[in-house]
């Protein structure tokens, strides 16, 4: 009798997909997993890939794959247990860590925290001068005032951003270096 249950209970699980998954492969990944959370599948998971740069934006939220618990490529017609864990995979920007955190970044020279984040894949450095040294005292020639990454001032080290996120590093120079205008 526990076998009969398990295998009714099982057999009315039982959910037929609706679209195969070579369909699905460049569909948006938000309508597919919509799509079979509405079919009754309760375990549907999404796994971003980081492996998109500027100029795929077409290729951007795209499936790379779908898989529903170990089968990989399948028809619409098939049946599998609504309780049986989907992963969708899809293609997003690539994202690189930072080399410091922006706290960290204060306490180097603007050279060498540029540098680093070319070091580290970043595209868009630029450098901004504030001429306010007037004794030196305090503050020393190249020492930085803030670093920003697409305008966030505060990050971690090893935060990921697109390669191409705007780095804008604003240190200090002497203010007699003011170019004239």
């Amino acid at each position: 009798i526990v076998v009969i249950s398990i295998g009714y209970y099982e057999g009315k699980q039982l959910t037929q997909v609706g679209i195969s998954s070579n369909e699905m492969i460049g569909d948006e990944y938000t309508t597919v997993m919509n799509a079979l959370k509405q079919k009754g599948f309760k375990y549907v998971s999404v796994e971003p890939i980081g492996d998109l740069v500027t100029g795929e934006e077409d290729e951007l939220n795209k499936i790379e794959g779908v898989k529903i618990g170990f089968i990989e490529d399948f028809s619409e017609n098939i049946k599998i247990p609504a309780n049986i864990p989907v992963k969708i995979t899809y293609h997003t920007y690539l994202t690189i860590g930072t080399p410091y955190s922006s706290k960290e970044a204060k306490k180097q020279s603007y050279e060498e925290v540029k540098e680093a984040f070319k070091t580290k894949g970043f595209t868009n450095i630029k450098l901004e001068v504030e001429y306010d040294i007037v004794t030196g005292w305090m503050t020393k020639e190249g020492d930085i005032e803030k670093i920003t990454i697409d305008e966030n001032d505060k990050f971690d080290s090893n935060e990921e951003f697109r390669p191409d996120s705007e780095v804008v590093i604003t240190y200090h120079d002497w203010k007699k270096n003011k170019p004239k205008e």
